[in-house]
């Protein structure tokens, strides 16, 4: 869901509603790369905190998930980031996952990098 009252920067941030994920593909060069998106949230309900998620892609170098978990409170911005190596040009799949499960969860990622 867009939304564009509570964002980072930009127009819009991507809003999930209780637990749910959102998947991006993008075509990277061999070599290293960091991906980092900034991620905000309320309601929750527990500590299932979100996650940044770079799905486990062998092909390319990548053996298993990597994953970068929040650490804060959800009240300001918090920067997720995780730094990968591939062995070889390749298409991954950028994982953005709203893990609370209470019915007031809200969760927004907003800009998302890479370099």
């Amino acid at each position: 869901i867009q939304e564009s009252t509570i964002k980072e920067s930009g127009s819009y941030s991507a809003k999930i509603v209780k637990a749910d994920f959102k998947d991006f593909t993008t075509f990277l060069s061999s070599g290293e790369h960091t991906i980092s998106v900034k991620v905000k949230w309320s309601g929750y309900s527990g500590e299932n905190k979100p996650q940044l998620i770079i799905k486990q892609d062998k092909y390319c170098g990548i053996d298993s998930d990597q994953v970068a978990t929040a650490t804060g409170d959800g009240t300001s911005w918090e920067t997720l980031s995780k730094t990968i190596t591939l062995s070889k040009d390749a298409e991954i799949t950028i994982r953005v996952y709203a893990r609370d499960i209470g019915a007031d969860a809200l969760t927004y990622f907003d800009s998302l990098n890479i370099t």
